[in-house]
């Protein structure tokens, strides 16, 4: 078993302990341990002691360094906006106090934890939306004034074609083997062995990120479909079972004769579904070879089926519910949150923190990984959403590299024991996630996750050309590979002659 899965599991065991004590009351907070050495990894209740546990030793280990008060600064963009996603309310990487709410509390011990452990004064520097410009600006004024940047995957692009950036593999002290490091990440976006940005959970927002399918288990159960979660543990959940099953669940509820607020749909998404179904599918524009330089290895017959299938379904307005298909000032709270609520639509098609908002629903809803292309394939894909995927990245200007060190590290050490536990139970407790089945989607989710370095640093502007393709049809995906072929790899060469 690799570390991810071990992560994993060790969050489905304690989401399963609290499933299982959740009728008497859930855990009202938090509280870090006084004793650093006898951090305690298991989470049950407050009155739970190391002596109680019988949990594996931590991989983690205090550095046994103090660094006097010194400040370490934070730059991270900034969220407010909890109208929209109840995850707006939530810093990246920053609480100003505890305030009763699990993820918040969660931030603020976790961070009071290695302020406390490394005798440091974490300080937090707000970047705007255009996160890649403001960080880039900073650095290239030669301000040493950021020692760790966190950017999403939509502004990285600005910063990792840039030569901003320290190669993260020369931190002697950051062990990207450990668990709470996203192995899959490391891997594919390692080139010429150099890596200069990681994921893990140091970062709320890979969690929040992952593509995934929620369904609605009272109008599943009504129209007498087949069970989902025995689809995808036996290998069958395929985009053209989701299609079929979407083709079920539609239908003209006013009765009359058109596609309209009021009726029924398969499934709700928006036109970046595209681009996530063919990842799901196994599709992928970029791979690394054995010396570890990109090469460009898109499936094009591959890629072609999947967008031959599903666009003219993401045209079907009568089967599904897409972005902007009505008038509204935000379709996604305003139209589609409330008629999954209502039992109005059968899947859902989101990032996981939509969980988050479904917490008030008053039916059950379960969680499914993305449904793979082709149902003889190995495994499961799960693409991350582009905005709330984050990276953390090392500016040039940092000359403190063994107190970015450790800081990466208890970071990304004390997220998975106190900010990743936080979001898991909050997402899947309660009202998310209400059976077992689910617990088993939620580990394929969360080890599945896939990466391309032609994503991230968005060679040839591949990001926009998929997109573009939405409403098109047969031959169109080829046609436009073919078309933008040569500017991926003028960009991958500037890449690594940038690594020069």
């Amino acid at each position: 078993m690799n570390a991810n899965n071990k992560k994993v599991l060790s969050l489905l065991l304690l989401c399963s302990f609290f499933f299982s004590i959740s009728a008497c009351g859930r855990q009202e907070g938090l509280t870090a341990p006084a004793d650093n050495a006898a951090v305690n990894t298991d989470v049950g209740s407050s009155e739970t002691t190391t002596e109680e546990t019988t949990a594996e030793p931590s991989e983690y280990e205090t550095p046994g360094r103090k660094y006097d008060g010194a400040d370490f600064t934070i730059a991270s963009m900034r969220r407010d906006d909890s109208s929209l996603w109840i995850a707006y309310g939530y810093r990246e990487m920053f609480s100003e106090e505890e305030n009763g709410d699990p993820i918040n509390d969660a931030l603020f011990i976790r961070n009071r934890q290695v302020m406390d452990e490394l005798d440091i004064n974490i300080k937090h520097y707000d970047l705007s939306s255009d996160a890649g410009k403001d960080f880039l600006k900073i650095v290239m004024s030669g301000d040493d004034i950021i020692d760790i940047g966190i950017i999403n995957t939509n502004n990285i692009p600005t910063v990792m074609n840039s030569d901003t950036l320290i190669d993260l593999n020369t931190l002697s002290g950051v062990d990207f083997s450990h668990s709470w490091w996203d192995h899959n990440e490391t891997e594919s976006l390692t080139i010429l062995k150099r890596l200069y940005a990681a994921t893990g959970d140091i970062t709320l927002g890979i969690n929040l990120a992952p593509i995934t399918i929620f369904f609605n288990k009272q109008l599943h159960e009504n129209l007498g479909l087949e069970n989902p979660y025995a689809l995808v543990e036996n290998g069958s959940w395929t985009l053209a079972k989701s299609m079929e099953m979407s083709y079920a669940a539609a239908a003209d509820l006013n009765g009359d004769g058109k596609a309209d607020v009021d009726d029924q749909y398969g499934m709700m998404f928006e036109n970046a579904t595209l681009y996530s179904m063919l990842y799901a599918g196994g599709v992928r524009l970029t791979t690394n070879d054995a010396e570890g330089v990109p090469q460009i290895s898109v499936n094009i017959d591959l890629a072609s089926s999947i967008f031959d299938l599903f666009s003219p379904f993401m045209a079907d307005k009568t089967t599904n519910l897409i972005d902007g298909q009505f008038p509204a000032k935000n379709c996604f709270t305003d139209i589609m949150l409330p008629k999954f609520k209502d039992n109005h639509a059968l899947f859902f098609n989101n990032q996981l923190l939509v969980a988050l908002n479904l917490r008030s629903m008053d039916t059950d809803f379960g969680i499914l990984p993305p449904p793979k292309y082709l149902e003889e394939s190995d495994s499961y894909h799960v693409p991350i959403n582009l905005y709330w995927a984050m990276f953390a990245v090392v500016p040039k200007t940092n000359t403190r590299t063994e107190l970015c060190s450790d800081v990466m590290e208890a970071m990304g050490y004390y997220g998975q024991k106190y900010l990743t536990k936080a979001y898991v139970e909050t997402t899947i407790m309660d009202k998310a996630i209400r059976d077992e089945d689910s617990l088993k989607m939620l580990d394929i989710i969360f080890s599945s996750r896939v990466y391309d370095s032609a994503t991230l640093y968005d060679w040839g502007g591949m990001r926009s050309v998929i997109g573009g393709l939405v409403g098109k049809y047969e031959g169109a995906f080829a046609t436009a590979f073919a078309k933008n072929e040569s500017k991926i790899q003028k960009g991958i060469d500037k890449t690594l002659a940038s690594f020069e």
